[in-house]
């Protein structure tokens, strides 16, 4: 038996109807099979007429049409899945550049407006150099470039100078300031040589005891310092000076800070607990200072509810507040 592939075409002038009857169709079906076992050469495929009709039937037609179906359904599902993922692409990558877009600006306006107001903010002052003022009196001083500094004087005493002289400026001379704002002075002190030794205290309260003890011993007066708790001024603070600010003190004079210790701590002693009923253990911390902390219950053959073990021994200092942990009988039959 032999089988061919072709496709042929047959013509059929003037054909009226392309229905066949059943019993044909089923008759050109049973002759397939019919020349299968006479071993005879069949279309597999049958035969079709000029308007592609098909002309015969065959063994492999329905299977045929089948993957055609299959095949033609396949196709259509994988072109709406690559369309779908095309579309998500186009749209992750317009969301990506608006995205990249809008920083980019934001980036480039912020640098632009930060140079900008650099430039008007740097562009806008008066560079003035600070002059040497030392050795001048106090009159002569103040009146150089009155418009642009504003003077604060201290005295103190120097038996090398002149007196009623600068003997020293803050700023140092040669030093540049900058000025941004009309009618803006630069702060200058200006030390002036007493003509006796004395010194003007500033303002000590608040400033550390080093600090302040530095300061009236290179003046040349004389330090005591006393020392309380305080809850409200931290340790090594100066609480209160003898002398208030702007006292005019001479050589040898003796000045007083009250300093913190800071925060008080007071100690209380543990007692013995063991044998105490809870209220009786909790009244007793209570007189000490101390309070009842986590309270556990265990199996026990002492009494009920009586302190059976403590979280510190008798006798220990502990710091006032402190909580202390207690474990009470609860019988002995108690289950956890």
């Amino acid at each position: 038996m032999k089988f061919h592939f072709t496709k042929r075409t047959v013509t059929r002038p003037n054909v009226k109807s392309t229905r066949r009857p059943i019993f044909k169709r089923t008759h050109n079906s049973i002759d397939s099979f019919r020349a299968i076992t006479r071993n005879e050469e069949i279309d597999l495929f049958g035969t079709f007429d000029d308007r592609g009709g098909q002309k015969g039937s065959s063994l492999f037609v329905p299977i045929k049409r089948v993957l055609v179906k299959a095949y033609t359904r396949l196709k259509g599902i994988f072109k709406k899945s690559s369309d779908r993922r095309r579309k998500a692409s186009t749209r992750a990558s317009l969301i990506l550049g608006a995205i990249c877009g809008v920083l980019s600006v934001s980036l480039v306006s912020g640098v632009i407006t930060v140079f900008a107001l650099f430039g008007v903010y740097e562009g806008k002052y008066t560079s003035i150099t600070v002059p040497d003022l030392t050795s001048l009196s106090l009159d002569e001083a103040t009146a150089i470039q009155s418009d642009s500094f504003e003077y604060e004087t201290v005295y103190r005493y120097n038996p090398d100078k002149k007196v009623g002289s600068v003997i020293f400026q803050s700023p140092r001379a040669g030093v540049s300031r900058k000025l941004y704002k009309n009618g803006e002075k630069i702060k200058m002190t200006l030390f002036i040589n007493s003509d006796t030794p004395t010194v003007e205290l500033p303002e000590l309260n608040g400033m550390s005891v080093r600090d302040a003890s530095l300061f009236l011993k290179n003046s040349g007066i004389g330090v005591k310092i006393t020392e309380e708790y305080s809850d409200k001024v931290p340790a090594g603070t100066v609480i209160l000076c003898s002398h208030p600010k702007g006292s005019v003190l001479k050589l040898g004079d003796l000045v007083v800070l009250r300093t913190s210790k800071g925060r008080q701590t007071v100690y209380a002693t543990v007692p013995n607990l063991c044998g105490l009923s809870e209220s009786n253990a909790s009244r007793e911390l209570e007189k000490r200072g101390l309070l009842t902390g986590n309270i556990t219950y265990q199996p026990s053959d002492a009494p009920i509810g009586t302190v059976i073990s403590q979280e510190y021994e008798k006798g220990i200092s502990l710091p006032e507040g402190t909580k202390l942990s207690l474990v009470i009988s609860g019988g002995q039959y108690f289950e956890e």
